[in-house]
């Protein structure tokens, strides 16, 4: 988690680009579409190790560290069909850039959801204990959707932020191995950081920047 990055992984770009023929060619789900439909809003809670140089109007990186985002969404998921009776999911997105200063041709690592490790139902559950064990993840702000598609796809590349829980390769939900940013991810790239990467003379002071999806917020 700590440290600066490496030259040669993929970049933001990259992974923006892949995501997008990836959810075009139907290979898979279409991120960005769930993340249009249940995205209630984002914001942006912590950063660290960069800052703005008034006189060249200009992002910079500082101490020589991998520049790092901590996002907050809020997703109401109506795109589908789900078991859990909370209304409101909450989870924070991690994003570290090798260079601010690179921008989305930055090298990059990232998490959607928490540190926590997930909690499973044992064998011989009942319907009802599994979904009071899912629901506890939401609360924990654990992604179990990130954890079973793309955890160790990212750490098998150096692409995760945090804690690798997952012990093997996704065979069933993600067995090509693609990487691409999953609807968490995709609104806070999309709508706050490619924003911010852009034109930091306009959005100087980026923690008081919140996107909300006006077709939403209000329902």
């Amino acid at each position: 988690m700590a440290g600066k990055l490496t030259r040669g992984s993929i970049t933001l770009g990259e992974a923006i680009k892949a995501s997008k023929d990836l959810f075009k060619s139907k290979m898979v789900d279409d991120k960005s579409k769930r993340s249009r439909i249940d995205t209630i809003s984002c914001k942006i809670t912590a950063t660290k190790n960069f800052k703005y140089n008034k006189v060249t109007k200009a992002w910079e990186d500082v101490e020589r560290r991998s520049v790092k985002f901590v996002f907050q969404v809020k997703t109401d998921p109506i795109s589908y069909d789900k078991k859990d009776k909370i209304k409101i999911h909450t989870y924070p997105v991690t994003i570290l850039l090798y260079s601010i200063e690179d921008g989305i041709n930055s090298e990059f690592r990232y998490r959607s959801g928490g540190l926590k490790k997930p909690l499973f139902a044992k064998k011989g559950a009942t319907a009802e204990q599994r979904n009071k064990i899912a629901e506890q993840n939401i609360r924990n702000g654990t992604d179990l959707h990130f954890f079973y598609h793309l955890e160790a796809v990212l750490a098998s590349m150096n692409l995760l932020f945090g804690p690798n829980y997952a012990t093997r390769m996704p065979k069933k939900t993600n067995p090509k191995g693609f990487v691409y940013l999953e609807k968490h991810s995709w609104a806070c790239v999309t709508k706050l950081l490619i924003p911010i990467l852009n034109n930091p003379q306009a959005i100087s002071k980026i923690t008081r920047i919140v996107y909300k999806n006006e077709k939403r917020v209000n329902k």
